[in-house]
């Protein structure tokens, strides 16, 4: 099945314009060819945004290729042929190899002071990006393909700031997906900060241009600027930064209703990701809090919960993460609260190396005894005594401590 790939022949190398035409109408079906011009005060962030790197940054691609008007070529190719592929930063991408091969032949012909003078889209959603970054979000390709040039005057999105919140949103869901956290989606306005989860923190503050705000590579806050002169402070967290266990992170981010803008996660795993928030990134449980919790809780078991129970909520956490293999690790974002006074309570369903080192050694050493006690159990001989003790006070608190621990 054909696709679409876009290719940009930056400023500087604007006098190779032929040559990459010739290329590209002989290896691909040339679409149409646009001459983009960007706001001066806007390159470097534009750039930036583009590749998806810190927008606080003044050094930018422009420096190299100019930032003058560039060409912006789309292309159609009729027989794709993806292949595993390393870029120049080390990412491992699966990638259309036709498409490579063009853009490496390109930079090598373009090259004169300087390596890449030439950018392409490396799938159809890295296409999707650029194309929306580069012509806005509502370009609609004419029908018919054309050589001819299309002079085109234009700005990223957003890059004067965002209407409203919902707009800035509604424009990122159209290239990447991203899910709501915590809170109502209908009443983002009032919102002073929104967690949000994403495969890539820095690619989506580039289309929303949210600037980062603090200088630790391990966190991912972001101001997001609306016109009105309000800011939004924009907590972007990723399946593999360990917010919350990885597997449930990305089972949730699958899994989320698609609407206009944010996705949402399904009541029952809002639910329990609010009860692991409220336990594990805080360290004092709030009562109006726990009264939200009891009540959402409520709707949602079979028996309800006559009491403010703290214990009870704990404990069906756990077994919600035992169920389905979630194990609790430690944030990689430091600043994030991390109650480790709770982690016995949840045990196994927790990483080792989520533990203290005190706490760790005590687990590893039940571990020891638990499976020095269930080798014991499988003799026979032991077997038959058991079944005459088990129903003992003493047994039944071996009983108890075993289900607990094993």
């Amino acid at each position: 099945m054909s696709e679409l790939h876009g290719f940009a022949l930056w400023d500087r190398a604007s006098h190779h314009f032929d040559m990459m035409r010739d290329y590209l109408n002989n290896r691909f079906e040339i679409q149409h060819i646009y001459k983009i011009e960007w706001p001066i005060e806007y390159v470097a962030t534009n750039f930036n945004r583009l590749y998806g790197r810190d927008l606080r940054l003044n050094e930018s691609r422009h420096l190299q290729v100019g930032q003058g008007p560039f060409h912006y070529f789309i292309v159609k190719d009729n027989l794709p042929n993806y292949r595993f592929h390393k870029n120049v930063s080390g990412k491992v991408e699966f990638v259309n190899c036709n498409i490579i091969d063009a853009k490496y032949t390109l930079r090598d012909r373009t090259a004169d002071e300087f390596k890449y003078y030439v950018h392409s889209s490396n799938s159809v959603s890295e296409f999707n990006k650029d194309a929306k970054l580069i012509l806005g979000s509502n370009f609609i390709l004419p029908n018919s393909k054309s050589l001819h040039i299309i002079d085109k005057a234009c700005n990223f999105p957003g890059a004067d700031g965002w209407t409203s919140v919902d707009e800035a949103f509604a424009f990122c869901s159209q290239i990447q997906k991203i899910v709501l956290l915590r809170g109502d989606k209908n009443n983002l306005e009032n919102e002073t900060e929104i967690d949000i989860l994403c495969e890539d923190p820095w690619v989506v503050a580039g289309i929303l241009n949210a600037k980062k705000i603090s200088r630790e590579n391990h966190k991912y806050d972001f101001c997001l600027q609306l016109k009105d002169g309000q800011t939004i402070k924009l907590d972007i967290r990723c399946i593999s930064d360990d917010y919350i266990p990885s597997v449930w992170a990305s089972h949730i981010y699958r899994n989320a209703i698609e609407t206009s803008g944010l996705s949402i996660i399904d009541t029952q795993n809002q639910y329990f990701l609010n009860l692991y928030h409220e336990f594990l990134h805080k360290t004092v449980s709030r009562d109006e809090k726990l009264i939200e919790l009891i009540d959402q809780r409520n709707k949602l078991f079979f028996k309800p919960l006559p009491s403010q129970s703290t214990q009870e909520l704990v404990s069906e956490l756990r077994g919600y993460l035992i169920d389905r293999n979630y194990y609790v690790t430690r944030p990689k974002d430091v600043d994030v609260d991390f109650n480790r006074k709770i982690l016995t309570e949840l045990l196994p369903a927790v990483t080792i190396e989520a533990l203290d080192f005190r706490t760790r050694a005590s687990h590893k050493l039940k571990l020891g005894l638990s499976q020095i006690i269930k080798d014991t159990l499988r003799v026979s001989i032991l077997q038959q005594f058991w079944q005459l003790f088990r129903d003992t006070k003493l047994g039944l608190k071996i009983r108890k401590i075993k289900n607990r621990f094993l």
